[in-house]
């Protein structure tokens, strides 16, 4: 009979994350390891109407928010509507997403910091898809406040992120966010808090290196 390691915490972060009192996380890239999926199914769609396919290392270093000018980039929006691309995409996501795993490392640490910290969730994926999820991977305690969008165009989180900072009642000053895209370093930006990106997501190290904001290589780095 097998048994499975256990995952080792990554020491360095938490140790980076004491001077806080609250820890805003984002979800797709940051936590869940899904960036491979959404190359697939950018694949699929790009197969379907006879254009170049992208490898994860491409997708990372062209994607970028908003994320209709991802699909420009692409050449996607010249064959579907941008609205169509969205809902072809969440429903090739949400039949796959019970399937992915966190980055190794995230749950010790998500369980570590549920002791210390306010410990949020800031997502542009829907609300309900973000619930089914933390409830899959048994995770939904370890977060005070989870807050998602209304639909499932990867829209913006920033009034979001005001509202979730009023209702925590945690100062920005002592609030840090955890990304890894663009749009978190904008978020971040917006409300006033520090922000530390891990190149472990939907955009490189290339790519965030640009933002001037605290950059990791990925998760392996943080223990």
């Amino acid at each position: 009979m097998t048994h499975c390691a256990p995952e080792s915490l990554p020491t360095q972060l938490l140790a980076r994350l004491a001077g806080y009192r609250q820890v805003i996380w984002d979800w797709n890239g940051t936590l869940v390891n899904d960036a491979p999926l959404a190359t697939d199914i950018v694949n699929a769609m790009l197969s379907e109407h006879q254009l170049p396919a992208t490898a994860l290392d491409h997708y990372r270093d062209t994607f970028c928010h908003p994320v209709e000018a991802y699909y420009q980039r692409i050449g996607l929006t010249e064959k579907l509507s941008f609205d169509v691309i969205c809902q072809r995409f969440g429903q090739d996501y949400r039949a796959a997403r019970d399937r992915l795993n966190l980055h190794p490392g995230a749950r010790p640490l998500l369980h570590a910091l549920s002791q210390t910290h306010t410990q949020s969730l800031l997502s542009a994926s829907s609300q309900s898809s973000l619930e089914h999820c933390l409830d899959h991977h048994r995770i939904s305690t370890c977060f005070h406040h989870v807050y998602g969008l209304d639909n499932h165009h990867a829209a913006c989180k920033i009034d979001r992120g005001h509202e979730l900072l009023k209702a925590a009642g945690v100062r920005a000053s002592d609030t840090v966010m955890i990304g890894d895209t663009d749009h978190d370093h904008e978020v971040a930006e917006a409300l006033g808090i520090d922000l530390i990106l891990i190149a472990d997501g939907h955009q490189s190290h290339a790519s965030l290196s640009q933002l001037g904001a605290e950059l990791y290589p990925g998760w392996d780095a943080l223990r």
